[in-house]
């Protein structure tokens, strides 16, 4: 089933579509009874794919970190797994979604300062190794799943976060290792 503006997906009403893509939708939506504003991202897959992704999903959640993406809710709805997470800095409901990521930056302002990569890069490099410590890797490192929340450089789409044992070759084209 597609989902689309003004549903009701478990206590959330969803405002604007923010993304499509082989893996799900993604949504800014309303929490009905706080009216916090968050991104819920509705997946694809049943049956033993969604378990697993639950699995994934709740080991994610237990890594906390300022630089990776916090995980604020995980539940089912028509037999799909979602979750929501907060939304990226300058979204402002109504407006249009323009998450606030490092493909958006670049492609709006061009190349960065050296100052703001380097306070990026010691970012993204803290949240990873908070994954590394828990046995994760992220597998999907790309400009547009690297966002800022609170202006802080945070990982995003945990999709492909796997444990250090079961991780295979995996990513996105023109972000991977030419020997994968």
């Amino acid at each position: 089933m597609e989902y689309k503006t003004g549903d009701v997906i478990g206590a959330y009403r969803l405002l604007e579509q923010c993304g499509k893509g082989s893996f799900g939708q993604v949504f800014l939506a309303e929490n009905l009874f706080s009216g916090q504003t968050v991104a819920l991202k509705l997946l694809m897959g049943t049956g033993k794919a969604m378990q697993k992704e639950l699995a994934r999903l709740i080991r994610f959640r237990s890594c906390r970190h300022p630089n990776l993406l916090p995980i604020l809710h995980i539940d089912k709805v028509d037999n799909r797994l979602y979750y929501t997470v907060p939304p990226a800095d300058n979204l402002t409901p109504g407006e249009g979604y323009s998450a606030d990521t490092l493909a958006h930056r670049l492609s709006s302002r061009g190349p960065l300062p050296a100052s703001e990569v380097m306070a990026m890069t010691v970012e993204l490099l803290a949240g990873l190794k908070e994954l590394h410590r828990h046995k994760l890797m992220h597998r999907n490192i790309k400009p547009d799943n690297i966002l800022w929340l609170n202006r802080q450089a945070v990982l995003a789409d945990v999709g492909l976060v796997r444990n250090h044992a079961d991780a295979g070759a995996c990513g996105s084209p023109g972000f991977m290792p030419e020997d994968v």
